[in-house]
């Protein structure tokens, strides 16, 4: 299977009013269980590597082992820069091989957002890799800043952002947030439906670590395709260990561990792109 544009793989969710999962890469073992899990499922799948895990692994040795994990899936995989608010970074990353970028800009002011995501899809465009933009502020989690309506996504400029930009993909704040939510998160679904009715495009959640399931098939039914998971790979791992450390208090076998967390992320994996899935 070869690997896939973000283009094909958010049109497969429209025709199907679906989302494909996007799942945060930390090591070679999540990526594995990211890809055998979509395997599993019989769906595309979103292999992401934040920038700053980038920079922790290598720009040539990241793009080296996903790209060979991708060619011998049994199913379309996209390999995806997550969160780089660095362009000169993320053209870098086009260039070396990734299906596809994301620029963040949403600490931007408006113009400066638009006008510096807008060379970079230019650029990208020449090296058929594909850009997600980001226009509200997805704060953290461990904040109440996700909560202020000033952060949010507005719609009026959401649709002059996409179509000023030509991006592949909208980013959008409406109540999500990164990591683990100290509450139960409150999506504003009004402001969601209007942001795809005035923009158009296909459009990202991030921060779907413990929104309510219920809240994530209405977000898909109002037009999200897209849908970021990280924290919830990292915890299932953290799981997957310590119960090995648990189970041998005097000495642990790391090859064991890992294959325990590469089966523990594969679950999580599973789980969420049935969900997204619409199944």
């Amino acid at each position: 299977m070869s690997i896939a544009s973000l283009t094909d793989a958010l049109q497969w969710a429209e025709r199907r009013n679906c989302a494909v999962g996007a799942f945060n890469v930390w090591n070679w073992e999540s990526a594995m269980a990211i890809i055998e899990g979509a395997e599993e499922e019989g769906v595309p799948v979103i292999a992401m590597v934040y920038a700053g895990v980038l920079e922790r692994m290598g720009l040539e040795e990241s793009v080296s082992f996903l790209r060979a994990a991708a060619q011998k899936a049994a199913v379309p995989v996209v390999i995806h820069l997550d969160h780089s608010s660095d362009e000169h970074k993320a053209i870098q990353c086009a260039a070396a091989g990734f299906s596809s970028v994301m620029y963040d800009g949403s600490q931007l002011p408006f113009d400066e957002n638009l006008d510096k995501t807008k060379e970079l899809v230019e650029k990208a465009s020449i090296l058929d890799c594909d850009v997600e933009g980001e226009l509200g502020q997805v704060g953290s989690a461990a904040t109440d800043d996700y909560f202020d309506p000033a952060a949010m996504t507005v719609p009026g400029d959401a649709a002059e952002f996409a179509a000023r930009s030509g991006v592949t993909a909208l980013a959008v704040a409406i109540g999500n947030a990164h990591g683990l939510y100290r509450e139960e998160p409150h999506l504003d679904f009004p402001r969601l439906e209007e942001i795809r009715n005035r923009s158009g495009v296909p459009l990202v959640l991030h921060g779907g670590t413990g929104i309510p399931d219920r809240d994530i098939r209405r977000a898909i039914a109002l037009g999200v395709r897209k849908i970021n998971v990280g924290t919830e790979i990292v915890l299932a791992m953290q799981r997957a260990f310590a119960e090995q450390m648990r189970g041998s208090p005097d000495g642990w076998n790391f090859l064991e561990a890992s294959t325990a967390a590469r089966k523990e992320v594969k679950t999580v994996v599973r789980n969420r792109i049935s969900l997204f899935a619409m199944k």
